[in-house]
């Protein structure tokens, strides 16, 4: 039985000592059971393969088959291996990524005011078109306002004025 992949290992409580023997006894490999009966911590595959020959063995003589798990497992805690270390990384790799990401970095800021520039300029053309027009539309106004303010004020006295044709008065205006 091989337990190298078992990640998972049990506490090698009075109980889990007590199932890997009575395994022990009862299988054709008792090896694979013996081995980790002495150990602090026993792979929990070796303890479910324990419990399950104990029960095997046990309930083909017509006993009440064996130790069940949860029996079994009271009071033990389980605990996963801590991972192995990584090892360092090569400097020449480290200095080799870090220029790549720069490299990669420095195309993403070009690419993205490389594609703003055009936008820039149209923009700039328009806002001054818009303001200029702004401006021409506004000085119009004064003077279209200026002129109706003086015919306003003038236009008492235009009353008076009757305009005449230009051949009875010699194109002077002639009051009545």
């Amino acid at each position: 039985m091989d337990a190298s992949n078992a990640t998972l290992r049990v506490e090698a409580t009075e109980s889990v000592r007590e199932a890997l023997s009575r395994a022990a006894s009862c299988s054709s490999q008792p090896q694979a059971f013996l081995e980790h009966a002495g150990s602090p911590t026993v792979p929990w595959k070796v303890v479910l393969a324990a419990v399950r020959e104990a029960r095997r063995a046990e309930g083909e003589g017509g006993g009440e088959g064996g130790p069940w798990l949860q029996g079994v497992l009271r009071g033990a805690s389980g605990s996963y291996p801590s991972p192995p270390a990584k090892p360092p990384r090569n400097p020449e790799l480290v200095k080799r990524l870090e220029r790549i990401k720069a490299d990669l970095e420095r195309k993403k800021y070009e690419e993205m005011y490389a594609e703003e520039e055009p936008r820039v300029v149209p923009l700039c053309c328009g806002l001054v078109g818009a303001l200029s027009g702004m401006v021409i539309e506004t000085f119009l106004f004064m003077i279209r306002c200026g002129r109706r303010d003086r015919a306003a004020a003038m236009g008492e006295e235009n009353e008076k004025l009757v305009r005449q044709p230009a051949r009875q008065t010699g194109g002077k205006l002639k009051e009545q």
